[in-house]
């Protein structure tokens, strides 16, 4: 093989989109991952915040459980993963009001998959790099 400027431009820049579009896909398992977990810490039965003597969280009909949600967005050269919640009470439940105490579950889920987050993005731009 030739190593020409122009060549090694080209191999460069496939080698800069494949890792790219193999991170932005470990992003968005990530993501979904974490979105997992926050589905489970609203689950009857499976949440860590039913021990808690404040236990009012309304997960008992599942709809702040199916409103969970989880994106990739790209912005410039950054890979950027979402996760939340689209239930009108959703941020009430999570920071709490002056009646009730906050069950951050996103916040929670978030921190708690930290380790698989970074193995799971690692990973990516390892196989992007082969």
């Amino acid at each position: 093989m030739d190593l020409t400027p122009e060549s090694l431009a080209r191999e460069l820049t496939r080698r800069t989109e494949l890792i790219h579009d193999e991170i932005e896909q470990a992003m968005a398992k990530a993501a979904a991952n974490v979105e997992g977990r926050g589905k489970v810490y609203c689950t009857p039965g499976e949440s860590p915040y039913e021990t808690q003597q404040s236990r009012k969280a309304p997960f008992i009909t599942g709809f702040l459980r199916s409103k969970m949600a989880s994106d990739v967005i790209l912005d410039g050269h950054d890979i950027v993963g979402r996760v939340g919640n689209s239930a009108s009470y959703a941020v009430m439940v999570h920071e709490g009001t002056s009646r009730m105490g906050g069950r951050p579950f996103i916040l929670d889920a978030i921190e708690d998959e930290k380790e698989k987050t970074a193995a799971i993005l690692a990973a990516g731009g390892a196989k992007g790099c082969r």
